[in-house]
C-alpha cells in the first residue's frame, strides 16, 4: 500500500509542477483513498475535475492550492474512490424494456428475502401489469432453501394478475392466472387443447407452453414451466406491450439501477428479444441528453423479436408438411447470404459519441455455431458447407473493415473460428481488438496463444455465480473448477475484461463479479472456481475498468482516474483493497459520477 501511494505521489509531481499554470477547477475532491487504476495502479488523496474530465490527480495540498472562490470543494472523508465500473457484456437495452414493472433478484442468497421482495413489488404494480422477473437469478443461489416459488405462494401474492418468474433461460415459475392464459388446466385433463403441437415450429421454439407445465403425480400443475430458451421466446409474445412513455420510464429506471451499482458503461451485445421499441427508448434518451449510463453496442445481422415469433407461431395451425415448406422458403439457417446482404444496411460504426456508439457486429454471428455449455455441436456435426459460409461472412466483414464480437463457449467452437480467422488474416490483417471472443469458458492455453497472435480479445462472464456447485459441475464437466481459466487468461497477456452476461442469463452486480474473480465462490457460498485460477484484487478491478475500456476502443479516455480522462468514478462505503474478501459483495456504492455529474447519491436512512 505504501509503495502504491508513493508511486501515486510521484505521478502527481510528474503531471504538475510549480511552473505549470492551471485554471481553477470546477470541483476538487480531497482527503480520499483514490485508486486510480492507472498503469502504475497508483493511489492518491484526490483529484480535480473541469467540465466532464479529470484535470488534476494528486495530493490534497496540491489540489486545494488550485481552488478559487468558485471551486466546489468536496471532502471525501477518507472514503475509497475507484473508476466507473464497465460491464463488457450486458444486455442492458433489451433488459431495460420491462424494467419498471419487473423485479430483480440479483445477489439475494435467501429465499425468504426473495419472496418478500416479490410481495413488496406486487403491491406497487398497476392494474394491467404482470409480476415479472426476467432472469438474472436461479433458485440455486438461495443458501437457506434452494427451491423456486410455489403456485400457491405466487397466487397469494398476485391475485388475478399473471406472474412469470424467469430463472435464467432455463425455466420459469408461474401462477394460476398465467396457466389460464396459456390454456393449461390446473388438473390434467383429456380435453383437447386449443393450442396444438407442430413439428416444424416445435423444432424452432419447443412444444406449446401448455405442454411444458410441470405436474405432480396426481396431474396437478405445479408452478414450474420448463422448456429453456424456446419457452422464454414463446412467453415473450404474451407479455403486455409498452406505450412509448412507459418504455422511456423503464429505460430511465434501469440506468438509475445500474448507476446505483457503480456501473457507468456497458457493452451491449444485442441478442434475442431486443426489440425496436427498446432501442428507440435508449436512442431517445441519448438524443435528449438524458443518458447517465454510457451504452456501447453491437449491431445484429439478424433479430429474433416478439413480432417475428408471433408470426412463426401462427404456423402451428397448419399441417406439419405445410409449415415445414413455408419455413423452408423464408429461412435457411446454414446460409450466410442474408447476413452478408445485411452488411450493407448497418448503422455507421465507431462514429458515435462517448455516450452511445455502435462498435461491432455480434454477438450472434452464425446460428449453427452459437454454442452453449451443453452444446450438441461436435467436430463431426460441423459441415464443410457451414465452414465455407462462415468464411464468406467473415471475409465480407473484414473486407469492409468491420469488427466482430463472437459468442463462443467451448474449445471446439473457438478452434473452429480461429482456423477460419487465421486463414483470412493473410488477406485481411487484423487490427488489435477487431475480433472479440465473448464468454470463452472453454478456452485453453494453446487457443489463448493463437488468439493473442491474431490480436483477438476476450470477454469473460461471471454467469456461474448464480448456480450451485453441483449444477456448475454438470454443465462444465470435470474441469469445472478451472472454468473459465481466469489466471491462465490473465497471464497470457491477451487483452481481456470482466463482464456478467446480464440481465437474463446472469446477475449484474459488479461487486459480485469482483468477489467471484478473487474468491471463487457462488452467491450461495459454494466454491466454484479453484484457488489456482483466482485473481488478485488489483487484477480483478483492472479487468472491470481499464481493460474493459480497451475493449470499448476507449482506453485513452475511460477506465482510469487520470488527467484528460472522462470523469467517471464511484465512491465506495469501504476500501475494496483492504476489507475482508467475504465483504466485497456487500460493499455499498455511496456516489456514482459520470462525466463529472453525480448520477447516484446514496440517501441516508
Amino acid at each position: 500500500m505504501l509503495i502504491r501511494s508513493l508511486i501515486g505521489l510521484a505521478t502527481a509531481l510528474l503531471t504538475y509542477s510549480p511552473t505549470t499554470t492551471l485554471a481553477a477547477p470546477d470541483k476538487v475532491y480531497f482527503n480520499g483513498n483514490v485508486i486510480t487504476v492507472d498503469e502504475q495502479f497508483s493511489i492518491v488523496d484526490g483529484f480535480a475535475t473541469e467540465g466532464d474530465k479529470f484535470s488534476v490527480v494528486g495530493s490534497s495540498d496540491l489540489l486545494l492550492a488550485l481552488a478559487d472562490k468558485d471551486t466546489e470543494i468536496i471532502d471525501l472523508q477518507g472514503r475509497t474512490v475507484i473508476p466507473g465500473l464497465i460491464d463488457n457484456h450486458n444486455h442492458y437495452i433489451r433488459g431495460s424494456y420491462h424494467w419498471s414493472s419487473a423485479v430483480r433478484l440479483d445477489g439475494i442468497s435467501f429465499r425468504t428475502e426473495a419472496l418478500q421482495r416479490l410481495q413488496e413489488h406486487a403491491k406497487q404494480l398497476k392494474k394491467d401489469e404482470w409480476l415479472l422477473v426476467l432472469g438474472g437469478w436461479n433458485q440455486e443461489q438461495f443458501a437457506d432453501d434452494p427451491r423456486g416459488f410455489t403456485r400457491q405462494e405466487l397466487d397469494q401474492i398476485t391475485g388475478n394478475r399473471p406472474a412469470f418468474i424467469q430463472a435464467q433461460y432455463s425455466h420459469a415459475f408461474v401462477n394460476s392466472a398465467f396457466l389460464k392464459l396459456i390454456d393449461a388446466p390446473i388438473q390434467a385433463s383429456s380435453k383437447k387443447s386449443k393450442i396444438t403441437a407442430n413439428s416444424a415450429i416445435d423444432k424452432l421454439f419447443g412444444p406449446p407452453l401448455n405442454t411444458l407445465v410441470e405436474r405432480d403425480q396426481q396431474g396437478i400443475a405445479t408452478s414450474r414451466l420448463n422448456g429453456g430458451m424456446g419457452m422464454v421466446l414463446q412467453a415473450s409474445t404474451l407479455m403486455p406491450a409498452l406505450a412509448k412513455e412507459k418504455a422511456l420510464e423503464s429505460a430511465r429506471s434501469a440506468q438509475q439501477f445500474y448507476n446505483a451499482l457503480g456501473i457507468t458503461s456497458v457493452y451491449d451485445p444485442a441478442g434475442a428479444l431486443a426489440s425496436k421499441d427498446a432501442y428507440e427508448a435508449i436512442e431517445y434518451l441519448h438524443q435528449s441528453n438524458e443518458l447517465s449510463l454510457r451504452v456501447f453496442r453491437t449491431a445484429s445481422l439478424s433479430s429474433i423479436n416478439t413480432a417475428m415469433i408471433n408470426r412463426a407461431l401462427q404456423l402451428r395451425m397448419l399441417p406439419d408438411w405445410l409449415s415445414n415448406f413455408v419455413l423452408g422458403l423464408i429461412r435457411d439457417v446454414d446460409s450466410t447470404a442474408d447476413s452478408i446482404k445485411a452488411l450493407n444496411n448497418l448503422p455507421d460504426m465507431n462514429t458515435g459519441d462517448n455516450f452511445y456508439d455502435h462498435l461491432a457486429i455480434g454477438e450472434l454471428l452464425y446460428v449453427p455455431m452459437h454454442d452453449t455449455l451443453d452444446s450438441e455441436i461436435t467436430k463431426e456435426s460441423i459441415t464443410d458447407y457451414q465452414r465455407t459460409e462462415v468464411m464468406k461472412l467473415l471475409s465480407s466483414m473484414l473486407d469492409k473493415g468491420l469488427s466482430a464480437q463472437i459468442h463462443v463457449v467451448n474449445a471446439l467452437t473457438i478452434d473452429f473460428y480461429l482456423d477460419i480467422i487465421e486463414e483470412l488474416s493473410s488477406n485481411f490483417p487484423l487490427q488489435a481488438n477487431q475480433i472479440t471472443f465473448t464468454h470463452a469458458e472453454g478456452i485453453t492455453d494453446a487457443l489463448l496463444k493463437r488468439s493473442k497472435q491474431l490480436g483477438i480479445s476476450v470477454q469473460v462472464r461471471s454467469m456461474p455465480i448464480i448456480r450451485s456447485a453441483k449444477a456448475v459441475e454438470e454443465s462444465y464437466g470435470a474441469d469445472v473448477l478451472s472454468m473459465p481459466p481466469l489466471r491462465m487468461i490473465q497471464e497470457s497477456g491477451i487483452t481481456w475484461g470482466l463482464g456478467t452476461d446480464g440481465t437474463k442469463a446472469s446477475q449484474i452486480e459488479p461487486m459480485r463479479t469482483l468477489y467471484w474473480a478473487t474468491r471463487g465462490r457462488a452467491i450461495n457460498g459454494e466454491q466454484i472456481l479453484e484457488e489456482a485460477q483466482l485473481l488478485s484484487r488489483e487484477e480483478a478491478l483492472i479487468a472491470h475498468t481499464r481493460s474493459n475500456a480497451a475493449l470499448l476502443n476507449r482506453s485513452d479516455i475511460l477506465g482510469q482516474i487520470r488527467p484528460g480522462y472522462l470523469a467517471d468514478f464511484v465512491v465506495l462505503g469501504a476500501d475494496y483493497l483492504s476489507v475482508e474478501l467475504e465483504q466485497i459483495p456487500t460493499i455499498e456504492v455511496q456516489q456514482t459520477v459520470v462525466s463529472g455529474k453525480t448520477v447516484y447519491l446514496k440517501q441516508d436512512k
